[in-house]
Formats: structure tokens, sequence, C-alpha cells
């Protein structure tokens, strides 16, 4: 019994929350990063992410709506709206997050939760949306020398990362003709036995 125009424009605003809610801020974690550069020794990071899906209208059931709805711009309008919403705009700088991570001493660990999409009607389908956000995070996680932990639980996410987490070795070194010219420094370490899986942090930055 509610109007399309109401269900159409309760739905629309349904996405709008949800995209505010997913949207990284990409300055707010470069602020992070610097607040903790300036704490001495390691800093851990555990990050929790959850799969996420947005339910979207089945390509058929839309069809059926301009079709039904052809002769009224208003609510051809609106459905048109959605499709704005439908398309996700990440733009991350990436190697900026790295860069400012790695400077830091921050071991970012990413704890992923692998959920299932909940069951919705015929008429809509859940599409998973986390392919943006994970893959840089996990960049983020492997810039760092930390881990990416999947799992359903969190609990048991967070236990494996914490026990990664706490083995390490330290190691020192004086860079050859090192200047402080504010550029990115990358480190690289290599061990012998091919057996071992090395994971350090990316670099750092000469000031």
């Amino acid at each position: 019994g509610v109007p399309i125009e109401t269900r159409l424009s309760t739905y629309r605003e349904t996405l709008q929350k949800l995209e505010e809610l997913r949207f990284v801020h990409e300055k707010k974690f470069l602020l992070l990063a610097g607040q903790l550069k300036r704490i001495d020794g390691q800093k851990n990071v555990f990050f929790f992410y959850e799969r996420e899906y947005r339910p979207e209208l089945q390509p058929m059931v839309l069809r059926t709506l301009q079709s039904n709805y052809n002769d009224n711009p208003t609510i051809l309008g609106q459905i048109n709206d959605l499709f704005l919403f439908y398309r996700r705009d990440q733009n991350l700088n990436t190697q900026r997050l790295q860069e400012a991570f790695a400077d830091s001493s921050i071991l970012f660990n990413l704890i992923y939760l692998d959920k299932s999409p909940v069951r919705v009607p015929s008429a809509i389908i859940m599409r998973e949306l986390s392919g943006d956000v994970f893959t840089v995070f996990s960049e983020l996680a492997s810039s760092t020398g930390g881990v990416v932990e999947t799992s359903h639980n969190p609990t048991v996410g967070f236990e494996k990362a914490s026990e990664a987490a706490g083995s390490y070795y330290l190691i020192y070194y004086s860079p050859e003709n090192y200047v402080e010219d504010g550029r990115f420094r990358k480190i690289e370490v290599r061990v012998k036995d091919k057996n071992y899986r090395i994971t350090h942090r990316f670099g750092y930055f000469a000031k």
C-alpha cells in the first residue's frame, strides 16, 4: 500500500547511508599515521573489516519499473538516480597510505570477517563490494610487515593476528650516504633460506 515514489525514495536514502558508512576517508588514516609516528617504538594496529554487501534491485525489476512508469518522469528520474549509487568511487592513494604507515613504524594487521549475505526477497540481489577496500588494506598490511587474517569469527582472527605480530626480529642498520632530503627510501630484507617468508615495513622518509 506504500506508493512507489515513497519506496524508491526510502531505498535511495538507505543506499546513501550505506555509502556514507563504508566510505574510507584517506585524510583520517594519514592523520592516524602521523599521530602514531610521534609515539616511540613499534605500534600494533588491528583493523577489523567485515565483508560488505549492497542490496540492489534485480535488472529485470528495474526494466519492469521503467516500462510500467515510462510516462512518469518523476519515477523514471528516481530509478535513474539509483544507478549513481550503484557505482563506487573510492579514490584512495594506496602508495601514499603505504609510505605514511611504513614510515610511522606501524604494524598494520587486517582482520577480514568473511560473512555470508543475508537472505533477501527474489527481487533483490546482494552485491559484494569488499574488493576495493580489501585490496587497499591488504597492501597496507603488507607494506608495514603486518598480516591479513580471514575468519568468520573475529576472536579467532584477532588471536591469529596477535600471535603473528608477537613474532619478530629487530634489525638495525645505518644507510650509506644518508641525506635528509625528505624522500621515501625503500627497505629490502633478504634471507638465504627460501623456506622463510619475510615481512617487514616498506621503508621510511629520510627526514
